[in-house]
């Protein structure tokens, strides 16, 4: 459903969240439609759509099966818009598009579970600074965060203390504006910074990453106000560099020596 012009409020608790899911999801209420032997599956349903003035909060919810591609390629199962808005504690899993889109606003997203859904687990769109923090994000068929294009999304993110497990291209896609990128766990596949700009990157930790640990455009300015750290089993240590367009790329660390370049 789509929610616009007053403040949604959806709050559940640990063991009775708030839940959004397919008809045919037994495992919720019940069996809904008996001697229906469907079940349940990515993009069953739209999404829930929460849009202006600000204020949304979302708690302790459980979003399932939603993402139905209708409009356009970038369905999500929610979409949050505008200031001062909240989700915590949510899990959204199993979307037919992303699992949640973030856009025009300064909203927080903290303690949430984002996990196999077909495209990315959070995708940025428009502007803003939100604080994204103290989740997992895994095994999602894109990236953990996808927000680095520069027709949609200006967004200037924090990106701070979270998990980005087995997603298929990258933990995280952001352009170089990106505010702050710090203590978070890459496993699987690393991140990459695209555009111009000079984010702050500390402390986070890449381990088993099956291709480059870190990508810069080069008109990236990677600022390491606390050392990174090499975890192991990683497949291309360090840090590489591509593209055509001349520029400067740095990153300040003088430990990741092996780094790859392309023209």
């Amino acid at each position: 459903f789509a929610f616009s012009g007053s403040t949604f409020t959806g709050v559940g608790t640990a063991a009775e969240p708030v839940v959004f899911t397919s008809l045919w999801d037994d495992t919720v209420k019940g069996d809904l439609l008996p001697g229906d032997n469907a079940a349940p599956g990515r993009g069953q349903w739209r999404g829930v759509y929460l849009a202006g003035p600000s204020g949304h909060r979302i708690e302790h919810a459980v979003f399932k099966y939603g993402g139905r591609a209708q409009w356009d390629a970038n369905e999500a199962a929610l979409f949050l818009w505008g200031d001062a808005a909240v989700a915590r504690e949510v899990t959204i899993q199993e979307s037919g598009g992303h699992g949640l889109a973030l856009g025009d606003g300064s909203m927080a997203l903290r303690d949430c579970a984002i996990s196999s859904n077909s495209l990315s687990g959070i995708f940025l769109i428009g502007s803003g600074a939100p604080v994204i923090e103290n989740n997992v994000i895994s095994g999602n068929g894109q990236d953990g965060i996808r927000g680095y294009e520069p027709t949609l999304t200006s967004m200037v993110p924090v990106v701070r203390n979270n998990r980005f497990v087995g997603n298929v291209r990258w933990g995280t896609t952001l352009r170089g504006n990106a505010a702050e990128v710090s203590d978070n766990l890459y496993e699987g596949s690393g991140s990459y910074f695209d555009g111009a700009g000079s984010p702050m990157w500390a402390n986070n930790t890449y381990r088993n990453i099956l291709g480059n640990m870190v990508s810069i455009h080069p008109m990236v300015d990677l600022r390491e106000t606390v050392p990174n750290v090499d975890s192991g089993g990683n497949l291309n240590r360090g840090i590489y560099t591509h593209g055509n367009v001349p520029g400067a790329a740095r990153w300040r660390n003088t430990r990741w020596a092996y780094v790859i370049t392309r023209g």
